[in-house]
């Protein structure tokens, strides 16, 4: 058994048996998927993203509703995004 297959079961174990602190990121998680340039990013990366820890953590820190109402804010959280998908290699 590979490890990214123990990996994900665990996480699906995880996840199905959601800590306020998931409940909070997949509440941002929906926010984004609103945002069409989100969603791109989704398409690409796919479930990767949504279950990496890094991401969700990094999630987690972000004020989503401020982000998404200013434009500079808005900016730089995508910069920082990009930023984590290369160094997490997704």
């Amino acid at each position: 058994m590979s490890a990214e297959l123990i990996s994900s079961t665990l996480q699906a174990i995880i996840f199905g048996l959601p800590s306020k602190k998931n409940r909070i990121i997949n509440k941002k998680i929906k926010l984004l998927n609103l945002i069409p340039w989100y969603i791109e990013v989704v398409d690409r990366y796919g479930n990767l993203i949504i279950y990496n820890q890094t991401f969700r953590n990094f999630l987690y820190q972000k004020d989503i509703d401020y982000i998404l109402k200013d434009k500079n804010e808005n900016q730089t959280f995508q910069e920082e995004l990009q930023q984590l998908l290369i160094k997490e290699k997704i």
